[in-house]
């Protein structure tokens, strides 16, 4: 499931129907209020959105915004096929 489809999922999902989600680089179109549950956002630093600004500014915005329990990882550099070998993370 692409990060979209799993945060609209999230947003609909009735309390204990989603045991936790991960949300890697998606567009963070929904509300972050009703992101219940355990989540983690990933996102790389530089990773150009459609509109061609870095994704992580909406979806550091979403981050603030959502509930409790959440983790946040970004990576510096734009995704690669090897993104997955240096993450950094923060944790909220």
């Amino acid at each position: 499931m692409e990060g979209d489809a799993a945060e609209g999922a999230l947003a609909e999902a009735k309390p204990g129907e989603i045991d936790r989600v991960v949300l890697l680089a998606h567009g963070a179109y929904g509300l972050p209020e009703k992101l219940t549950g355990p989540k983690l956002f990933i996102v790389s630093r530089d990773d150009p959105g459609p509109d061609g600004q870095p994704r992580l500014l909406k979806i550091r915005a979403q981050y603030e915004k959502a509930p409790d329990p959440k983790s946040w990882l970004f990576w510096k550099a734009r995704r690669t096929p090897n993104s997955f070998s240096r993450p950094i993370r923060e944790s909220g």
